[in-house]
């Protein structure tokens, strides 16, 4: 309720509060990264507070996918396992490893992906779809 109050309340924010929401929010990814063998190289010593999404890396799904060990926050996932429970048709639409949601890409730009979410991400995911799709009836 509360990530779906505040999706909400960012339409009325104005330009200031959704470039503050923008900055908490980067910052909250950020800090979150830092737990990644792979941010921690690429940000250094860095506080997350003063960067901006333009100093960093463009990263495409094919080095997502390569590097994929280096970065994931929770060392209890890995690309193979997620490969497995995503190839067993009994396991769809439960969460991996009791907590995660986990998607594949199709491939179409020529790369697939494999995509883990906790239930906060697809908390988000889920407001910001339903308040664009949220249309007032007289």
């Amino acid at each position: 309720m509360t990530i779906g109050l505040d999706v909400l309340s960012a339409a009325l924010a104005g330009p200031q509060g959704i470039a503050e929401r923008q900055a908490r929010r980067l910052h909250q990814l950020l800090a979150a990264a830092q737990r990644t063998r792979f941010y921690r190289e690429v940000l250094g010593d860095r506080p997350p507070g003063g960067l901006t999404l333009e100093a960093l890396p463009v990263t495409g799904k094919r080095e997502m996918m390569t590097g994929f060990a280096d970065r994931v926050t929770d060392p209890r996932i890995t690309l193979e396992g997620l490969r497995e429970f995503c190839a067993d048709p009994d396991l769809a639409g439960r969460p991996y490893l009791d907590r995660y949601r986990v998607w594949e890409s199709s491939g179409s730009t020529g790369e697939p992906g494999v995509f883990v979410q906790d239930e906060t991400a697809m908390a988000v995911y889920d407001a910001l779809e339903g308040a664009r799709r949220y249309s007032p009836r007289p």
